[in-house]
Order: structure tokens, then C-alpha cells, then sequence
């Protein structure tokens, strides 16, 4: 049996926001009158603590720290809806799912109107329909709460997130969990701990490892079952990555 409904995380998941930050980013040391850091320091920059990095890069007291912080925000937020790209092969993706029947929902602590002018950008808008849930405190209620209001059972929805924060609601909220190693939290490598042993390095293998997975099964798949193909897979730490 295949998932029903699949949500969705938003960014780190399916909306590629590093144009965003680097815009953001520029900006903002720009009319603060600070130099670009170069393209690999700047890799580090979405990882981190935006107020431990401009302090310790810049020598900056705490106040200016703040400050910079606070200004760079504030450029995030105006630029996100002109910056912010889908990954590459989500449009694709999102088609072949559709074609399938497979209800999709994309789950987004921003107002509805500007992650749907996201979506238009890309024409993906009718595709996915955008669920605004910004109670951090009451995620997994809020999660379990959607799966029931769009008529689905919980063994037949599946949560895909980058973050360890996403795998715990979707452990609290007893659904099923893919993690993803593209975006900002998760990384395949033999210290990850209680992590599901599927793991997506692209979005769009999706649909592969979907008619892999055994459904309602907190996300782990009969390996034995999974055809080995190097192009689209490899093994990290006892892990299936696709």
C-alpha cells in the first residue's frame, strides 16, 4: 500500500532558501558598512547561531550583534517571497505524486498568501495545498489534528523533514518520518542516532523510495526488499541514502 497523504516541512525541505540567506546576508552588511564573507564561511552561516557567527567573525560587541542580527531578519523576511526556489527536481516530483493521487500538504508557520506566491512562482501552487500551523509548543497535536481534518488515517501519511525537530513531532504524533540530508539539520553519517535507516539525499528520488517503504511503519523500509542501484543510492552507517 502506498502513503495517501505526504506533508511536507517547508524550508530545508522542499524550498531551497540559500538565494534568501545570501541576499539577505549582503544586504545587510552592505548598509552596515561590513565586508562579504567568502563562499565557504558563508556555507556555515544557516548552521549556526546568526549572533554567535556575526560576533565572532566581525569582533562585534554584543549590542551591535543584535543589531545585525536583527537587520538581516528583517532583510530575510522582504526577501523571501522573490528569493526563496524550490530544490531542484521538486517540480517534477511533486508532478509524478500528483499523478498518483497522493494528497499533498506543506506545512508552514507563514501566512498562507505569501508561501502560495512562493508556490505560484513555480506553478506548483494547485499541486500542494499550504497548512499554516505556528504553535511550536503544540506541533504534534496540531499535525495529528490536519491528518484527521483531511480525512486520512495516521498509518497512511508520511512527514518528510530536515530537522531533528521535524522527526520528533512526527514521533510524538506517531506517523510515519523521512528525513532528508539537503537541508539544514539532518546528516547521513554513522553518529546520527535513532534515525530512521532511510534516509533522501535528493528530492527527486522521492518517488523511488516511496514505492519502497513499507507504509505505517515509522519509515523503515524491508531493506532487503530495496533493489541497489548505484545511481540513485549508497549505504552510510548502516543507513539506506537515496
Amino acid at each position: 500500500m502506498m502513503y495517501k497523504l505526504i506533508i511536507f516541512d517547508t524550508d530545508g525541505t522542499l524550498i531551497n532558501t540559500d538565494k534568501v540567506t545570501l541576499q539577505a546576508y549582503r544586504k545587510t552588511v552592505k548598509a552596515h558598512g561590513l565586508e562579504m564573507p567568502d563562499e565557504k564561511t558563508m556555507r556555515v552561516f544557516p548552521h549556526v547561531s546568526k549572533y554567535i557567527f556575526t560576533k565572532a567573525y566581525y569582533g562585534l560587541s554584543p549590542t551591535d550583534s543584535y543589531r545585525i542580527v536583527d537587520a538581516y531578519q528583517a532583510a530575510y523576511e522582504e526577501l523571501y517571497v522573490e528569493c526563496a526556489e524550490l530544490y531542484e527536481g521538486a517540480l517534477d516530483t511533486l508532478m509524478v505524486l500528483n499523478e498518483k493521487r497522493i494528497r499533498l500538504l506543506l506545512l508552514t508557520d507563514r501566512e498562507e498568501g505569501e508561501m502560495q506566491a512562493v508556490l505560484k512562482r513555480f506553478g506548483v501552487d494547485s499541486m500542494i495545498e499550504t497548512v499554516r500551523m505556528n504553535d511550536k509548543a503544540r506541533l504534534a497535536e496540531q499535525l495529528e489534528l490536519v491528518i484527521r481534518m483531511y480525512g486520512f488515517w495516521k498509518e497512511e501519511s508520511l512527514y518528510i523533514g530536515d530537522k531533528v525537530e521535524d522527526m520528533d513531532v512526527a514521533q510524538r504524533a506517531d506517523i510515519d518520518f523521512l528525513p532528508v540530508t539537503y537541508g539544514y539539520g539532518f546528516e547521513a553519517s554513522p553518529e546520527d542516532i535513532g534515525l530512521p535507516v532511510v534516509m533522501l539525499n535528493k528530492i527527486s528520488n522521492l518517488p523511488i523510495v516511496l514505492s519502497k517503504m513499507q507504509v505505517g511503519t515509522g519509515a523503515h523500509p524491508d531493506v532487503s526488499s530495496i533493489e541497489l542501484r548505484a545511481e540513485v543510492l549508497h549505504s552510510v552507517g548502516g543507513r539506506t541514502v537515496y
